[in-house]
């Protein structure tokens, strides 16, 4: 082990994180529809979710349906107990929260994650077309879908977004797209130039709109 300097600091660093492939996770995340992944952003965010649990559910039945998964990963120690219910049909119903900051990390990476590959997997086609075309209506529906799809409570500042777009128009054919850069006395959010000196070069600004 390496010993420390008088001006070297170590810090703590998620074990469980490092040393797990967290499979149960990510197959959460591919099985989860809109309303489960309410729930794991709800729970990223600190929040409790609800779920009737069963003890007797064997391995081989954890993919069956969402409510095994759930109950797997309580008895594995992705969620621990907040309270407890019976219910009107003698179910037993627990309130579940995520255990500790280490376990909110890996639900918030591996979901980060599926997200940015989810992004890759899209045909941007429709957005790029619109985007070039000036055609603000298609625009917004795209983008309104994507965002739906993809960002999480953590996702308000500015800046996310402006890498977010920034990404969804870096693999337009015939277009390079800047970030952030200045020019002449001020800088646009997003600057998409083209390879040809024919075409338009488009400029963006985004701005977050308070409620």
């Amino acid at each position: 082990m390496k010993a420390l300097t008088s001006h070297e600091e170590e810090y703590p660093r998620s074990y469980w994180a490092n040393t797990s492939s967290n499979t149960v996770v990510r197959n959460m995340i591919d099985m989860a529809d809109d309303s489960v992944k309410s729930e794991l952003e709800n729970l990223i965010d600190g929040g409790t979710v609800e779920k009737p649990i069963h003890e007797d559910i064997t391995y081989g039945e954890v993919y069956e349906s969402m409510d095994n998964l759930w109950n797997f990963m309580f008895f594995t120690g992705y969620f621990k107990k907040i309270s407890e219910r019976m219910g009107e049909d003698d179910t037993r119903y627990l309130t579940l929260a995520l255990p500790n900051r280490e376990v909110r990390y890996i639900f918030r990476e591996k979901i980060m994650t599926w997200f940015d590959q989810k992004m890759k997997a899209r045909d941007l086609t429709r957005l790029h077309t619109a985007f070039v075309n000036k055609d603000t209506q298609t625009l917004e529906e795209e983008l309104t879908d994507i965002l739906y799809e993809t960002i999480s409570s953590f996702d308000e500042s500015e800046n996310y977004y402006h890498g977010l777009v920034a990404g969804l128009l870096s693999g337009m054919k015939g277009y390079r797209t800047k970030y952030n850069r200045e020019s002449g006395k001020g800088r646009c959010d997003l600057f998409v130039k083209p390879v040809s000196a024919e075409k338009r070069r488009l400029l963006w600004n985004l701005k977050r709109q308070e409620k």
